[in-house]
């Protein structure tokens, strides 16, 4: 997608498609870890951050999710057609812990605000 007026292109890393439709369901933008997911974009002439940018790219394509990471943070964007965009928390990276009882392993996570959510009961550490 071009933004003349900011003299940027937006195009996502990774499009994950419908298998049923080929249509893109999820757009993915990754930036390196040093990029704070909500702060501008350095050297970039649009100052935009990771988010906004997703959500232009969302409306443009129209294509209703996209998720945003710099391998450290992710952020889900949620941008209905004609409606406000939503950005829930973001996450940091997860680990993974092999939970037997479900016969694969699981991902292991907190939101940024450190919170107790996470797979595994709350008393064992992840």
């Amino acid at each position: 997608m071009e933004l003349p007026e900011h003299g940027e292109f937006l195009k996502p890393s990774i499009v994950v498609n419908d298998p049923a439709t080929k249509k893109a369901r999820l757009l993915v933008q990754t930036y390196p870890r040093s990029q704070e997911l909500t702060s501008y974009v350095v050297n970039s002439p649009w100052k935009a951050s990771p988010d906004t940018r997703m959500t232009e790219l969302l409306h443009a394509t129209g294509v209703r999710l996209g998720l945003v990471t710099n391998g450290e943070h992710w952020m889900l964007v949620d941008a209905p057609k004609g409606e406000t965009p939503v950005t829930p928390r973001g996450m940091r990276r997860c680990g993974w812990k092999n939970t037997s009882h479900f016969g694969h392993s699981a991902p292991c996570c907190r939101p940024d605000d450190s919170s107790e959510w996470r797979t595994t009961k709350p008393s064992k550490p992840c």
